[in-house]
């Protein structure tokens, strides 16, 4: 798996195996979490989707309890 320079935004977007990887939890809580709205993601084709590593990186400090 690579990450994409993306030349829009000048960022690189993450795959969905690398967002899990970075949160330390599998594809299908990605999934779930993608279902649910509370994981914003790309959608780049009807089943090609990726993430901003900041709001990977958002969504766990967000959850930090103390």
């Amino acid at each position: 798996m690579t990450t994409q320079d993306n030349s829009f935004t000048g960022q690189t977007l993450l795959t969905k195996a690398e967002a899990a990887s970075r949160a330390e939890v599998g594809q299908r809580t990605i999934n779930n979490w993608m279902a649910r709205g509370i994981l914003p993601y790309v959608k780049l084709g009807s089943r090609a989707v990726r993430f901003l590593p900041q709001d990977v990186e958002k969504f766990i400090l967000d959850r930090r309890i103390g």
